[in-house]
């Protein structure tokens, strides 16, 4: 059975690749981990995990969400045979949901779902 969890540590702050696949557009950054995640895993979400511990028998996590990494992308070999997973920032994610484009495909989701519920009389709310 795979695991649906891996738990690995961020190993690099935001840096460029410079390899072909890395470099999409010009000041493009990732975030290394420190370990590869199983294959299949690419779009999956990296997230920081709040820390459990055990009190009186009990479990108790600790004082925060969880929060996201970014996403991951893909893994990369380093010089000495290392693997490590390659994440995309977060904070690209902010900007795609923030940018005129993604704005106006969202309201053009939203108008269509809009025509289909008052075509078939189904109430569900819009994505």
């Amino acid at each position: 059975m795979s695991p649906i969890a891996v738990q690995c540590n961020i190993a690099s702050t935001l840096i460029e690749l410079p390899e072909p696949q890395f470099n999409k557009a010009p000041g493009l950054r990732y975030i290394l981990l420190d370990q590869a995640l199983a294959q299949g895993y690419s779009g999956a979400p990296v997230l920081t995990l709040p820390s459990a511990t055990g009190l009186e028998g009990s479990l108790r996590i600790g004082g925060y969400h969880p929060r996201i990494v970014g996403v991951n992308s893909a893994q990369k070999s380093d010089q000495l045979g290392g693997k490590h997973t390659v994440v995309v920032p977060g904070k690209y994610l902010l900007e795609m949901f923030d940018s005129k484009e993604f704005i106006d495909f969202h309201q053009r989701v939203k108008a269509n779902f809009r025509k289909l519920r008052e075509r078939t009389g189904a109430s569900s709310s819009p994505p």
